[in-house]
């Protein structure tokens, strides 16, 4: 009995061409936008018509779609070996041991993740009910696979870049350079919102009526992110002490140059902070609200681990309207 001789299901979109499918599914629920569920039904249509073995060829062409990152992840596991043997003269460097730490964790998350796209495919393979509601697992399954792959095949160019950075001084440097061109670039925006804040609060009464938020909320939030910036500065002054120690290191000529710009940033951060200092409030509310803020980001040392510390930040930032 082919697909089509099926007893179809209730609402069946099976053998409607794709503009009378299209309508059934906004028909029976107008939440669904026509050209969204246009896109979906496309996956499941052939020569004009919806139909369950158009549906099955978009599971056959899916299976290809979700081996991709299972493979991928596998030449991911064998780069990151491979990367572990090239930094065994180094790996006693805390810098290079975090960053070794950080690749495992992430093909860790791909290694469990990776299962979970095989047993949706079946799952796919094995639904046979509402060819929409089938249509919509096969482009979730699809974006899901394809974000597995991208992330996999990043971790590749990563850990390949990783080797370069371990093999030579320039590569180290240079990317030194990039994550204090990054930093210069965080305090200008910050420095740009702060100043923005201060003179708000500066001009501000309570008769202001032209805000569109709490100033002193905007204070909080601005001094949360400065606060949290400043870890970088311990973190970027471990990783140069590192690389001016790196065996073999014919010159730190460089490292110099890079230690002073970073000196000459940490004084343009520290200008900021005192232009928050000068406006802020010294009510306990806010005072208690940053002071446990910075306690919590004590506990982080270099190498520091930023997912961390932005989730700290995301909590605290969620929190500050709590003030008013």
């Amino acid at each position: 009995m082919s697909h089509e001789d099926r007893e179809p299901a209730p609402n069946s979109l099976a053998g409607r061409s794709l503009d009378d499918a299209v309508d059934a599914v906004v028909n029976r629920d107008e939440s669904h936008d026509p050209d969204e569920v246009r896109r979906v039904l496309s996956s499941v249509t052939e020569d004009g018509v919806v139909s369950t073995d158009a549906a099955d060829d978009a599971v056959a062409h899916l299976s290809k779609v979700v081996s991709t990152p299972e493979t991928r992840t596998e030449l991911a596991a064998i780069a990151l070996a491979d990367a572990k043997e090239a930094a065994e003269p180094v790996a006693h460097l805390d810098v290079v041991q975090a960053r070794l730490d950080q690749y495992q964790t992430r093909l860790d998350e791909l290694e469990a993740y990776v299962p979970d796209l095989g047993e949706e495919l079946q799952a796919v393979a094995a639904d046979d009910g509402d060819l929409y509601e089938r249509a919509v697992r096969i482009q979730r399954l699809t974006t899901a696979a394809n974000r597995t792959q991208g992330a996999a095949d990043e971790l590749q160019v990563d850990l390949e870049e990783f080797e370069r950075w371990l093999s030579n001084q320039t590569v180290r440097y240079d990317e030194f350079a990039d994550e204090l061109d990054a930093l210069e670039g965080s305090i200008e925006e910050l420095t740009a919102r702060a100043e923005e804040v201060a003179s708000v609060l500066e001009t501000a009464t309570e008769t202001h009526v032209t805000l569109n938020e709490d100033p002193m909320a905007s204070w909080v939030d601005v001094s949360l992110r400065h606060r949290a910036l400043g870890l970088l500065f311990d973190d970027l002054r471990a990783e140069l002490e590192t690389l001016r120690e790196w065996p073999n290191t014919e010159s730190t000529d460089g490292a110099t140059d890079l230690q002073a710009r970073l000196a000459d940033l940490r004084t343009r951060w520290e200008t900021t902070g005192d232009r928050l200092a000068a406006v802020g409030s010294d009510e306990a509310r806010y005072t208690d609200f940053l002071e446990a803020f910075e306690n919590d980001l004590d506990a982080y040392e270099p190498p520091i681990d930023w997912r961390e510390v932005q989730s700290t930040l995301d909590d605290y930032r969620e929190r500050v309207d709590g003030l008013a």
